[in-house]
């Protein structure tokens, strides 16, 4: 398909084209509704437009002003959506591209509000599209895909089969740029379906393929870093249906942590020889480590136990960039709940959540890492990360109170810092603060909070009548 009549440049050059859609753009997200009595017109009059620049041109204006002029289009979907429909399998490329485009502006009302009317043609005619002979129409419509699944979430599982099937098809024909699209359509779907991707049949239509880009690439192609995104939602979310698949994924991310943290340290003994890696790819191998962790769990121990991966990750662990810190730790906590007892000589150094799956074997520690837990725990904004570290609190308090006793000013600090714990936590903690003051006696506990700051005094007796 190479009837383009210059489509192509058209569709990747910034020109006027699309400046003017980026404009048109801009203007509906500030004047909103207010634009529509001067665009419906122009745009009507453009969609039924016998030339198919102009109907092209229409397509993208009304894709342009989705975002800002929603509430006003909507009463007019019924009829624009089946116009959409139809003109995916227009003739021209430019204009099944940029038809795919303005589709996915539309596809949260789709999924919202038109699900039983809309939904399986929207999605059935950009499957489509997504093995089109033309290139563009490949891009934009997978592109498009992954915003529908994105949108559709589990509505989109009764269909995996078709999906599946065609975006293996894909995967014969794609190039390059393309393919990039593809394995985030892949992720995306993974994501979205989560283990409903984990039955026999499709795991057995989707892995080979997949399995047969990950041996094929190189370490350093360019290409191994979507791929290695794409392979770590389908590991989440097909679970232990994975397991077959774990050995050679698992090994590849070994290898590039290490030859990640060996090429650092080159670059840093040789500045002028050696460049600094990129550390996208030393973060997205831990966080697919990660994802092997959890989806496997104890299956994951035969490998985790013959080799070093526990050593990368102390050196991990120290790297001068957050975000690989940040996974790092997110990986120690997963092989903790994963194969504990490869952890257990690190844990005097990695308490951080371990309270919560080991409470017996870290609440002995207790008295020696209590005060600064809390004064970083009480600077954290309410969330879940926050709430698991203080389960953990909990748990190792409620085995070794004698532990928090010095501290328990801190303790109460920390408690006061929360907004709205969610009630099974809060339970927790007044029993705490309950079963001290009962310990003490209430002489005792009137005299030690008559210590407190007014706020955390009012703010404690408020939340939890201490």
């Amino acid at each position: 398909d190479n009837d383009d009549d210059g489509g192509d440049e058209t569709y990747a050059e910034w020109n006027i084209r699309r400046c003017s859609a980026a404009s048109l753009d801009v203007l509906a997200s500030i004047f909103k509704q207010e634009l529509l009595p001067i665009l419906l017109p122009i745009l009507k009059e453009a969609l039924c437009h016998p030339e198919w620049e102009v109907k092209e041109s229409g397509i993208l204006a009304l894709g342009a002003v989705a975002e800002g002029c929603m509430n006003g289009i909507t009463p007019h979907l019924h009829e624009l959506i089946p116009f959409l429909l139809n003109m995916l399998d227009d003739k021209k490329p430019l204009v099944r591209s940029i038809t795919c485009w303005t589709l996915s502006r539309y596809c949260s009302w789709v999924v919202d509000e038109a699900r039983q009317q809309y939904f399986e043609p929207t999605l059935k005619g950009l499957l489509v599209r997504v093995l089109d002979g033309n290139k563009r129409v490949q891009e934009a419509a997978c592109s498009a895909f992954a915003t529908v699944e994105e949108e559709g979430g589990d509505f989109i599982a009764p269909y995996l089969s078709d999906i599946l099937q065609t975006l293996v098809q894909a995967f014969g024909i794609y190039q390059a740029k393309n393919l990039l699209i593809l394995y985030d359509a892949v992720g995306t779907l993974a994501n979205s379906v989560g283990n409903a991707l984990s039955e026999p049949m499709y795991v057995q239509v989707l892995m080979p393929p997949l399995m047969e880009k990950w041996q094929r690439l190189g370490n350093d192609d360019k290409e191994l870093f979507p791929l290695l995104e794409c392979v770590s939602s389908v590991a989440s979310a097909m679970g232990i249906a994975f397991l077959p698949y774990c050995e050679p994924v698992y090994t590849r991310c070994i290898t590039l942590i290490t030859q990640s943290l060996r090429q650092s340290v080159e670059a840093q003994q040789r500045p002028n020889e050696v460049e600094m890696p990129d550390k996208d790819y030393l973060i997205v191998a831990l966080d697919l480590l990660s994802g092997l962790a959890e989806s496997l769990g104890a299956h994951i121990e035969p490998l985790v136990g013959r080799n070093e991966v526990l050593q990368l990750l102390s050196l991990c662990a120290v790297d001068p960039t957050p975000e690989v810190r940040q996974s790092s730790f997110a990986l120690l906590g997963d092989l903790t709940k994963a194969c504990w007892h490869h952890i257990k000589p690190y844990t005097p150094i990695t308490i951080g959540r371990l309270g919560t799956y080991c409470a017996e074997e870290v609440a002995p520690h207790l008295v020696t890492f209590i005060r600064p837990a809390c004064f970083s725990l009480r600077n954290i904004r309410d969330n879940a990360e926050k709430e698991s570290a203080f389960r953990g609190i909990c748990y190792m308090i409620n085995l070794n109170p004698s532990g928090v006793v010095n501290d328990f000013v801190f303790l109460c600090d920390a408690i006061a810092s929360w907004t709205a714990p969610k009630p099974e936590l809060k339970e927790m903690f007044s029993r705490i603060l309950n079963g001290f003051r009962t310990q003490v006696g209430i002489e005792n506990w009137t005299a030690f909070t008559a210590q407190f700051p007014p706020p955390l005094r009012e703010r404690l007796a408020a939340q939890y009548n201490v």
